[in-house]
C-alpha cells in the first residue's frame, strides 16, 4: 500500500509500506518512507525526519502495533 502527503509549500512525503507473508502465522513488514522537499529552505526538515526514521524502528513494538500506532497518532496525516 502506499500514502502520500504533503505540506504545502514545504514537502511531499511518500509512504510505501510492503507486507510480505512469512508463514501463516507472521508477516514481515517493510517500510520506505520518500520525502522531497519543495522549498530549499525545507531540506533541513526533510533531513531531521529522515534521521527520526532511521532512529525510531518499531520502538518494541510488533509490526501491525507500530503501522496502528503511526495511522492513529495525532501527529499522523492519516489520524482521523
Amino acid at each position: 500500500m502506499q500514502y502520500v502527503y504533503f505540506i504545502p509549500d514545504k514537502l511531499v512525503t511518500t509512504v510505501d509500506v510492503a507486507l510480505h507473508s512469512i508463514d501463516s502465522s507472521h508477516t514481515a513488514v517493510h517500510v520506505t518512507y520518500t520525502r522531497t522537499a519543495l522549498d530549499p529552505a525545507a531540506n533541513e526538515d526533510v533531513k531531521a525526519m529522515g534521521d527520526n526514521d532511521r532512529s525510531s524502528g518499531l520502538n518494541g513494538r510488533s509490526p501491525s502495533k507500530a503501522v496502528s500506532a503511526f495511522c492513529t497518532s495525532s501527529d499522523s496525516p492519516y489520524h482521523y
